[in-house]
């Protein structure tokens, strides 16, 4: 029964997102060379409209709702884990499970991109 509730209401279908960390690379003098996307896992998701509560809940002075995202309910994913779709990369301000555990919603703030696959690079504060 649980399995029909799942595809009841609207489908993930906008995208795929990857969820992991940012890591520092070295080189062998243990300088820093650069930061990486290490992957963890990925889900599909939807594209929500972000609501002017939304904004007020899970924005802040130095932080915006750039993405509003719903997916399966997971407890794969933590808040400090990075967000990736497409080159895009994201800093998770919130996580909202529903009442039934079956959806959750993201609220999510762009922090950079990869640059050539790999690399990743910050965007400049939005002050």
């Amino acid at each position: 029964m649980r399995n029909r509730e799942k595809t009841k209401g609207k489908p993930f279908n906008d995208g795929l997102l990857e969820f992991g960390q940012i890591k520092t690379k070295r080189d062998s003098t243990k300088r820093i060379i650069g930061e990486e996307f290490i992957y963890l896992g990925r889900l599909y998701f939807s594209i929500e409209s972000i609501r002017q509560n939304d904004f007020e809940q899970y924005g802040g002075k130095n932080k915006t709702v750039d993405l509003k995202l719903s997916t399966y309910f997971t407890t794969d994913v933590e808040k400090t884990h990075k967000i990736k779709i497409a080159s895009d990369v994201y800093e998770v301000t919130g996580i909202d499970p529903d009442a039934d555990r079956i959806k959750m919603y993201w609220y999510l703030t762009k922090i950079g991109v990869i640059e050539d696959g790999i690399g990743f690079a910050k965007i400049e504060s939005r002050s």
